[in-house]
């Protein structure tokens, strides 16, 4: 297979500066964070004062920064906007499963591809026709829900693990500023 036989790219691009475009989300590359496959935060076009053309998105695209493609920006989104043109919106067929497509883009070995073709010394980018090049082995869609399952619930795990690390954080510097303190009460004594 070639994603070019389970999904489609975006064409065209609308003025962000005129309704209805004007107060939908708008996702640029710096919205996306790195290899994770979330959204940091994003505003409407209206708010972050995009004047050039971005791509319509629906809900069910999954956008994929065309940028520095060892950065792994991509991300499912389930609601309407506007997209960068430095951001492909990309929609998987009745082929494939929209998950696992999505952590298909996110998968070393489609980067390693991805930078293989990135053209422009300055900044790094993968065209569309390169894109959808991408050669890989499509398993059934019963074993694309299995796969995804998977990577959902590892996904589940890290968010978790990540929970408790920012909590430990906080208590350290918790417990950090109230030693200090009381250092600083014993030593003025």
């Amino acid at each position: 297979m070639q994603l070019n036989d389970v999904c489609v790219i975006q064409n065209g691009q609308v003025d962000p500066t005129q309704e209805p475009y004007l107060n939908l989300f708008h996702i640029a590359p710096d919205d996306i964070e790195s290899s994770s496959g979330r959204i940091l935060e994003f505003n409407t076009a209206l708010q972050d004062g995009v004047s050039s053309g971005n791509y319509y998105f629906q809900p069910g695209a999954i956008l994929y920064s065309k940028i520095r493609p060892n950065l792994r920006k991509v991300v499912r989104v389930d609601f309407e906007g506007v997209c960068s043109a430095d951001v492909y919106p990309i929609y998987a067929n009745k082929s494939i499963n929209r998950d696992f497509l999505f952590y298909l883009l996110l998968s070393p070995r489609f980067t390693a591809y991805a930078n293989t073709r990135s053209i422009r010394s300055a900044i790094p980018k993968i065209n569309r026709d390169d894109l959808l090049a991408y050669p890989f082995d499509l398993p059934n869609l019963k074993d694309q829900v299995l796969i995804v399952h998977q990577l959902d619930a590892l996904e589940t795990a890290i968010l978790g693990i990540e929970a408790q690390i920012q909590h430990l954080k906080n208590i350290k510097r918790q417990v950090m500023s109230a030693l200090l303190e009381e250092g600083s009460k014993l030593h003025v004594q």
